[in-house]
């Protein structure tokens, strides 16, 4: 069963919203297009990241979630970081499952202390909730290969597979399969 968001659409929050989203996707191809006028994709972004800001601001989820996003792929030192952590937790704690992964992923793989680690598996395990089969195959590769100060256990791989197949994502299988294969021992 997938729980839905109780949040409102940003898009009907704030008027232009969608299209700031739009041109932080294509943020990245302004920067290799070099440097530009004012009236360029640099002053786009700047005007999204602006737009985004300000709903994030007024405490709304999705453009917390769109902002911490846009800062943790495009970091340029820890500042960026600590500011994606601060939109995308904002984000997770209302409910909103692919904030709770970014969050999750972003404290997995920062590996400053097992604190963050157990915090990085609690959020990804509260997206899991909520339906995303993804966050489910990411615990069952955590565990199965043992990443990220995650301990390896074959059985908990296999159960978070299970999970995100009965969710609908296919690859779990496979997973399952190459797993089996290499340690047929396992649970």
């Amino acid at each position: 069963m997938l729980i839905r968001r109780t949040c409102q659409p940003f898009r009907n929050l704030v008027p232009g919203l969608p299209l700031a989203v739009a041109a932080l996707l294509s943020w990245p191809q302004a920067l290799e297009a070099g440097p530009t006028d004012d009236t360029g994709e640099r002053t786009r972004v700047s005007v999204a990241i602006e737009e985004l800001a300000r709903s994030a601001f007024a405490g709304d989820p999705e453009a917390s979630y769109h902002l911490g996003t846009f800062l943790a792929l495009h970091s340029r030192g820890g500042d960026d970081l600590v500011a994606a952590e601060k939109y995308l937790r904002f984000a997770a704690e209302h409910d909103h499952a692919e904030a709770q992964h970014g969050l999750g992923m972003l404290l997995i793989g920062n590996e400053e202390s097992d604190d963050r680690v157990d915090e990085g598996l609690y959020w990804l395990g509260s997206a899991v909730t909520q339906g995303d089969a993804l966050s489910a195959v990411v615990l069952g590769r955590l565990y199965q290969y043992g990443m990220h100060g995650v301990p390896q256990d074959l059985c908990l791989a296999e159960d978070w597979y299970e999970v995100g197949a009965m969710l609908g994502l296919n690859p779990p299988a496979g997973y399952l399969a190459h797993m089996s294969a290499e340690h047929p021992e396992s649970c």
